[in-house]
Order: C-alpha cells, then sequence, then structure tokens
C-alpha cells in the first residue's frame, strides 16, 4: 500500500478499494499535543 490508497476490509477479504489525496504525516509517539522542541528540530529536519 501506498499513501492514500484505501483499504476496504470484510470478513474474510481485503483490497485496495481506491486512492484519495494524502500526503505524508508525522505522529508523535509521546502524546497527541505534546510536541516539545526536539520533535519541531526533527520534523524540520525533515523537511
Amino acid at each position: 500500500m501506498e499513501n492514500g490508497d484505501v483499504l476496504a476490509l470484510s470478513a474474510t477479504h481485503a483490497n485496495v478499494a481506491g486512492k484519495i489525496p494524502a500526503g505524508d504525516i508525522n505522529i508523535d509517539v509521546n502524546g497527541i499535543n505534546d510536541i516539545g522542541n526536539i520533535v519541531k528540530r526533527n520534523k524540520a529536519a525533515c523537511d
């Protein structure tokens, strides 16, 4: 799968059912609203 792929699931199958516009996301595993200076610096370095 790639960014934007839509995954359709049933009781017995899974398949790629389409695509939506999407890009990369960053996930901060320390907390949803807890973004510190180190995390901001790391994210800026990836741009």
